[in-house]
């Protein structure tokens, strides 16, 4: 008995992990209205700071700050499909899409971010404006980081940062600069459904700085990015046949998406709908 008992080994179940991002609570409630004067007052006064750029298109892309519906069903579709395959989903949105909490992620199997995204050009950068202003430490390692301050993610809060009532490190703006900081060495793969997440500026003899290297050096396997803007209700549909194809078909991650894109292509003819989606690394 003893010798069969010492032969016998624990086994654990390796459970799949994922943490989806979307539907960011832009514009949280950070002002009071003076019960006396009906005015609404704001909480706190801050030192201003300047994205017009980074909120000129309001329409229904994901460039703007405009809100995102079609990203809750995004991220609620593919948390069904991980969920009946078994794996282990932490689904963040509204409030909760935060930086704070997207900062302290460890290592997910997947990470799925669908929210805006940002590419600035070099006049918002090169001031002490912009995320330069926003990014505490910057300014010891300033000409060597300065490219990962060009693009970014806008998580909740975003807008008040933009309105001059939210500032700190984590202010609902996160640049690549703080996403390369991210602990992501296990991660197999992480999806940036946001515009312009593939887009960055090229360093001689460095390559292409931007969100996608900055996941990478966070310890990523494969990003799947984008390089122009994008569409909120097709990009749902595409990343839904992503992941039904990936997940459901146990199609690799590469050819997921290719046929992904040839679905929506039947459906969208033109390019921009379904030609900005690119995966790099393995």
């Amino acid at each position: 008995f003893l010798k069969i008992k010492q032969n016998v080994k624990e086994t654990t179940i390796d459970i799949a992990s994922a943490v989806l991002i979307g539907n960011p609570k832009f514009n949280l409630v950070d002002v009071h209205y003076d019960n006396k004067t009906k005015k609404k007052e704001k909480s706190a006064k801050t030192r201003m700071v300047d994205f017009t750029n980074i909120i000129s298109d309001t329409l229904n892309t994901r460039s703007g700050i405009s809100e995102l519906p079609a990203t809750q069903i995004e991220i609620e579709e593919i948390e069904n499909l991980l969920s009946s395959n078994d794996w282990k989903v932490e689904l963040l949105s509204g409030v909760d899409a935060n930086e704070f909490k997207v900062k302290s992620i460890s290592s997910p199997k997947l990470l799925h971010v669908a929210t805006h995204g940002f590419f600035l050009p070099d006049k918002q950068i090169t001031t002490s404006t912009g995320l330069l202003a926003l990014t505490p430490g910057i300014n010891k390692n300033y000409e060597q980081n300065q490219p990962y301050l060009r693009s970014g993610i806008l998580l909740s809060g975003a807008q008040n940062t933009i309105e001059n009532n939210l500032q700190g490190a984590d202010n609902g703006i996160m640049s690549a600069y703080e996403a390369k900081n991210l602990n992501l060495d296990n991660t197999d793969l992480v999806v940036l459904s946001a515009c312009e997440t593939g887009r960055g500026k090229f360093v001689t003899g460095e390559g292409v700085f931007g969100l996608q290297r900055a996941f990478l050096e966070a310890g990523a396997k494969t990003v799947i990015m984008t390089l122009w803007k994008v569409d909120d209700k097709v990009t749902s549909e595409l990343m839904r046949l992503f992941y039904t194809n990936w997940i459901g078909n146990k199609q690799s991650k590469r050819e997921a998406l290719k046929n992904a894109q040839i679905s929506i292509k039947e459906k969208y003819y033109s390019p921009y709908y379904w030609g900005p989606f690119v995966l790099v690394g393995q």
